[in-house]
């Protein structure tokens, strides 16, 4: 039997990936087997958040990307982000962060940050000149979801998706290490930074397989996307995103697309390499300016 905090964790994705669509509590409670009467209740339960404000503080942390890296109208921004006018979003965004949306619209932070990283690695020189604009096929992939800080978040991801994989019996020797860093961490508290360690797998498993083991099946969606490799540690990882985000972008005829960034871990035995040897190549959702 499926357990409830498994059944919520299904309806915290199907939330996520149904994002623009209205909510529907009879349709969620129904996906997580539970009766509609208690189904709220129990998500503020394991969530701390209510279904409402759960969706609403995405769709907030969202817009700040909209605010930042595109050339969208507020309106429009306000109206993506679940307000039927701009002024209702302007008092929403303001009670969440403490600013209004033209004052965020004026700060470019970058999308992923720590705040105890310097700001760029004196090792790793990289300019917009690397970046390189590619097209990715849709993949299939098999995750594990942690939460946290992501300098602890990813390294435990990884480590319980191999232990399940050797659970199941996988073969995923030759299969691509994938991160999915979800959230800023300059936006998003610590404790709610979402981070999905990913395997590719070509073949569909059962489901009563990955139940208790906290995995998903997810497809990674096509798309265009700027590539730039970075090299060295983990830590220093903010630098190659600066170059992409502050250097990169503004100059090129593109924008940022609704997508989570990606992170190739290309090192086949990276506990056996001196942190400054690693390789990742990052992967920034872009889709033609308007």
């Amino acid at each position: 039997m499926t357990s409830q905090s498994e059944r919520i964790r299904q309806v915290k994705l199907h939330i996520e990936s149904t994002l623009d669509q209205a909510l529907d509590i009879a349709t969620l409670a129904s996906l997580a087997g539970f009766s509609a009467f208690h189904f709220c209740r129990l998500f503020q339960a394991y969530v701390g958040e209510s279904i409402y404000a759960y969706r609403k503080r995405l769709l907030l942390e969202r817009s700040i990307k909209h605010l930042q890296y595109t050339d969208l109208a507020l309106s429009e921004i306000a109206y993506r982000s679940g307000y039927q006018n701009q002024s209702s979003y302007n008092k929403a965004f303001k009670l969440q962060f403490a600013q209004s949306p033209n004052q965020a619209r004026q700060q470019k932070s970058c999308i992923i940050t720590q705040s105890e990283q310097p700001i760029l690695s004196s090792h790793t020189p990289l300019s917009a000149a690397e970046v390189e604009v590619v097209k990715l096929p849709t993949m299939s992939v098999l995750s594990y979801r942690t939460s946290g800080r992501y300098l602890e978040a990813a390294p435990l991801a990884c480590q319980v998706l191999f232990q399940r994989c050797e659970q199941l019996g996988l073969a995923i020797e030759d299969s691509q290490l994938i991160g999915l860093p979800h959230d800023d961490p300059s936006v998003t508290h610590s404790e709610q930074i979402r981070f999905d360690a990913c395997l590719s797998q070509s073949n569909t498993l059962p489901a009563n397989l990955l139940v208790g083991l906290g995995l998903q099946q997810q497809q990674l969606p096509a798309g265009t996307y700027a590539k730039l490799r970075h090299h060295g540690a983990y830590l220093h990882i903010l630098s190659s995103y600066q170059v992409l985000l502050l250097h990169w972008l503004p100059l090129a005829n593109y924008q940022l697309r609704d997508s989570v960034c990606l992170e190739f871990y290309l090192d086949q035995q990276p506990q056996n390499l001196q942190p400054d040897a690693l390789n990742t190549d990052i992967y920034l959702p872009i889709q033609a300016s308007l």
